[in-house]
C-alpha cells in the first residue's frame, strides 16, 4: 500500500515503482506532479487503486493498461492527459470506479457495454470525447451504476435502473429527454447544455428526484405543473433559459426545497405569496425577468431563508418590514421603484445592493459540492480529492 497524496509533491513518477510487485494500492493524488505516468506502473498485476488525480500529468493513457486486470478504482481526473481512452477499461472485471474527468481527451468514447454492469461510478467529463456512451439494449442485464458525468456527448442509455445521479456538461449537446426520462432511479439530474425542448411531463415519474439542475438548456415554454408531486425535491434550478408565464404557485407546496433558482428567463407577473410556505427555503433568486408587484410580506415566514435575489426586474413598493428584520445574508433588489428607506440594517443604497455579493453561478456551484459531498458520505465511497470547484 503507497500513499503520498495531498502533499503538494513535483517532480515526475519515479520508473522505480515498477519494482513493488505486490503493490495493490497506489495513491499519489492532489500533489503537483508532471511527466507522464510511466510504462513500468503497468507491470504492476497486482494493483487494484491507481489514483494520479488532481496533478499535472501529461501524455496519453497508455493501451499497458490492460495488463492491470485487477483494477478496481481508476483516477486519474484533473490532470492534462490526452489521446484516446484505452479500450481496457471495458475488459476490467473488476472496475468500479472510473474517473478521468477534466483532461484533454480526445475521440470516441471507450466501449464500456461489458463493465457497465457492475460500475457504480463513471466521469468522463470535460474532455473532447464524442460517439454513444452506452448501447440502448445490453445481455448484461440492470446496471450497478449510480453516477455518470459526461460531457459534450450525449448518450442512448440502456438497464441503467440503479442509477442515482446523471450529470451531463457541456456547450455541444444535443437531442432530448427521452433517453433520460425512463431512469426513474435519479436522485440528482444535471444538465447544462443545448436542448431546444419544453420540460417534459415524463420527469413527474422521478419521484426519487432531489437535485434538478436545467441551467441553459434553452428551455421554452412555461414552468408545467408536473414538480407540484416532486415532494423529495431540495434544488430546483432553471436558470438562463427562455421560460415564459409566472412563477407558479404550486411551487409552494414543495416543502422540502432549499434552493430555487429561476434566473434569466422571461418569467412575468408577481411573486407568488405562496412560496411563504416552503419551510426550508433558504436560496431564492429570480433575477434578469420581467416580475411585477412587490414582493410578498408572506416571505418573512421563510426563517431558513439567508439569500434573496431579485434585481434585473420591474418590481415597486418597498421591502416588507418583516422582511427587513430577519437576518439575511444577502439582499439584492436593484430596482428604481423600490422605494429607498428600507432594510438600513443591510446598510443597502437606492438600488439594493446587499452588504455581500455573490454571483448565482457560485452558489450553484458550492450546493452542488456540498450535495455531492453528501451523496458520497451516505454510500460510503472512497474518499478521493473533490472535483475543482470555485467560488
Amino acid at each position: 500500500y503507497f500513499d503520498v497524496s495531498k502533499n503538494q509533491l513535483t517532480g515526475t513518477i519515479s520508473s522505480t515503482v515498477g519494482n513493488l510487485e505486490v503493490l495493490s494500492h497506489f495513491n499519489a493524488g492532489d500533489n503537483q506532479l508532471t511527466g507522464s505516468v510511466p510504462e513500468t506502473m503497468y507491470n504492476l498485476t497486482r494493483l487494484k487503486t491507481l489514483d494520479v488525480g488532481d496533478n499535472k500529468l501529461t501524455g496519453t493513457i497508455s493501451e499497458n493498461m490492460r495488463n492491470l486486470q485487477f483494477l478496481e478504482i481508476v483516477n486519474m481526473k484533473m490532470n492534462h492527459f490526452s489521446g484516446p481512452v484505452p479500450e481496457a477499461f471495458g475488459l476490467m472485471p473488476d472496475l468500479r470506479y472510473l474517473w478521468i474527468d477534466h483532461n484533454e481527451i480526445t475521440g470516441l468514447v471507450p466501449k464500456l457495454t461489458n463493465a457497465i454492469a457492475r460500475m457504480e461510478e463513471v466521469t468522463f467529463s470535460n474532455n473532447k470525447l464524442y460517439g454513444p456512451i452506452l448501447a440502448a439494449n445490453t445481455d448484461q442485464g440492470p446496471g450497478a451504476v449510480t453516477v455518470l458525468r459526461l460531457s459534450s456527448i450525449f448518450p442512448t442509455f440502456g438497464y441503467l435502473d440503479k442509477l442515482e445521479t446523471l450529470e451531463l456538461h457541456g456547450n455541444d449537446l444535443s437531442g432530448d429527454f427521452d433517453n433520460i426520462v425512463h431512469i426513474q432511479s435519479l436522485e440528482v439530474l444535471s444538465i447544462s447544455g443545448n436542448f431546444g425542448s419544453t420540460l417534459p411531463t415524463q420527469l413527474a415519474g422521478m419521484k426519487k428526484l432531489q437535485y434538478l439542475d436545467l441551467n441553459n438548456c434553452s428551455l421554452y415554454g412555461t414552468i408545467p405543473m408536473i414538480f407540484e408531486n416532486m415532494k423529495e425535491l431540495v434544488h430546483f434550478s432553471v436558470t438562463d433559459n427562455k421560460l415564459v408565464g409566472s412563477i407558479p404557485s404550486f411551487l409552494g407546496k414543495l416543502t422540502s426545497l432549499t434552493h430555487l433558482f429561476l434566473d434569466d428567463n422571461k418569467l412575468i407577473g408577481t411573486i407568488p405569496k405562496e412560496l411563504g410556505d416552503m419551510n426550508y427555503l433558504s436560496i431564492f433568486t429570480a433575477e434578469n425577468n420581467n416580475l411585477v408587484g412587490s414582493i410578498p410580506s408572506e416571505l418573512a415566514r421563510l426563517e431558513m431563508l439567508s439569500t434573496l435575489l431579485l434585481s434585473g426586474n420591474n418590481l415597486e413598493g418597498s421591502i416588507p418590514d418583516e422582511l427587513c428584520m430577519r437576518d439575511i445574508d444577502m439582499l439584492r433588489i436593484d430596482s428604481t421603484t423600490i422605494s429607498s428607506e428600507f432594510c438600513t440594517s443591510y446598510n443597502t443604497n437606492v438600488s439594493g445592493t446587499a452588504k455581500k455579493k455573490m454571483s448565482t453561478e457560485s452558489i450553484i456551484e458550492a450546493h452542488h459540492c456540498l450535495v455531492q459531498a453528501e451523496a458520497r458520505r451516505q454510500r460510503k465511497l472512497p474518499n478521493l480529492p473533490p472535483p475543482n470547484y470555485h467560488g
